[in-house]
């Protein structure tokens, strides 16, 4: 219950925040996902040609260590939600967000709520679920909504609360930090310090199985990029 009651706090907190300014977030982040990005990857994300929602909060061991791990993602074709340091992290090595890339800098603290805000306006849009029906949500989100968090770096209160609410909407946790076996949840809350690991470990937790082509030219291939356009500078 704790974990619930911190989605609704982060919920009024980052609502208030836009109560007198529409735009509170200057880039890189990104802040709230509006409507035309939900109906954009809400429903590759039902039928599968998105393979799942990674949310990547923290920070790294280090910047490389950091954007390998978001680039592995995208390669994966994953719709990826970056929260806190590991944004920068990202800029300092040139990873390429946005749309075109499936990747959103939502931004620090309480903003890693609208990445939750996401996933139950999935819900609502696409799996026919009526506003006000909990449990029902709840289902939806631990079935059909392929959500996984990978928290890096210290975990502290702010983080440790976030991650209650993310096993509470039923998203497996993957941290980079050492854990004592009394908070260790076998296929909800796990440890793994390897970086070369932990996607592999996110996927096999939220049970996403991925047919992958090694395709050897310098951008990202997937099905979630069916009909985009190669610029120059990325030939």
């Amino acid at each position: 219950m704790s974990g619930e009651a911190t989605l609704y706090a982060g919920e009024i907190i980052e609502a208030l925040r836009y109560v007198d300014d529409a735009k509170p977030d200057e880039p890189p982040y990104t802040g709230f996902l509006p409507e035309r990005i939900l109906r954009k990857f809400g429903v590759p994300l039902v039928d599968g040609t998105i393979p799942g929602v990674a949310v990547i909060t923290g920070k790294a061991k280090d910047a490389k260590a950091g954007a390998a791990l978001v680039k592995d993602l995208q390669a994966k074709g994953i719709l990826v939600m970056l929260v806190n340091d590991i944004i920068e992290q990202c800029i300092e090595e040139n990873i390429k967000v946005g749309v075109d890339y499936l990747t959103f800098p939502l931004g620090k603290f309480t903003q890693i709520i609208h990445a939750v805000n996401f996933a139950a306006r999935a819900g609502l849009a696409f799996g026919g679920v009526p506003k006000g029906e909990r449990a029902r949500m709840l289902e939806y989100q631990k079935n059909r909504v392929p959500a996984f968090v990978i928290a890096l770096g210290e975990l502290d209160a702010v983080t440790v609360a976030i991650g209650a609410g993310a096993l509470f909407m039923g998203f497996p946790i993957v941290t980079d930090q050492a854990l004592p076996p009394e908070l260790t949840i076998s296929g909800l809350l796990e440890p793994e310090p390897d970086y070369g690991k932990i996607v592999k470990l996110a996927l096999e937790l939220r049970n996403i199985k991925l047919k992958i082509v090694d395709i050897p030219v310098p951008i990202t291939v997937g099905p979630a990029f069916e009909g985009e356009t190669i610029r120059k500078k990325e030939a």
